[in-house]
Formats: structure tokens, C-alpha cells, sequence
């Protein structure tokens, strides 16, 4: 719960780092709905990431946020 985005880090590494940490906590059965992983996914994120942060928010609203939404926005991101 301590691990934060690093300004200047690749996202996409740091995602990478975030879903090992929750594959680890899925090894151990531990489960969380899509809402609760993408509250502490934005968690990490830098004011600086505002924009990303606010367009997941927006598609958490309607009900669709999923993993997918979170690694696609990434890629988007740092293409």
C-alpha cells in the first residue's frame, strides 16, 4: 500500500510493479473487486498524472472500470 509512482519512472513499469503486488495478494486469496484495485491504483499515481487519473474516475462512474481499462489508459499513456 506504500508503493508510489516515481516522477520521471516509466508508468508502465510501475503498473507492472502494482500488479505484481496484487497477483501476489490473489496467490493468497485475498480478492478485491475492480473498484477497490483501481481506488489503490490512482493511489500511487502523482498529482502530475491528474488527467489519466480523472478519465479512469469518469469510467469508473458508468460502472465499466476493469484491469483492461487501467493497462490500456498506461499504454495510451506512454505512447
Amino acid at each position: 500500500m506504500h508503493l508510489m509512482y516515481k516522477e520521471g519512472n516509466c508508468v508502465f513499469d510501475h503498473l507492472n510493479e502494482f500488479l505484481g503486488c496484487f497477483h501476489q495478494l490473489f496467490g493468497m486469496r485475498v480478492k478485491f473487486d475492480d473498484y477497490i484495485f483501481l481506488l489503490c491504483w490512482l493511489n500511487t499515481l502523482l498529482d502530475s498524472c491528474e488527467t489519466y487519473r480523472l478519465s479512469l474516475t469518469n469510467v469508473a462512474s458508468i460502472g465499466i472500470v476493469t484491469t483492461e481499462n487501467v493497462k490500456s489508459g498506461v499504454l495510451n499513456k506512454k505512447i
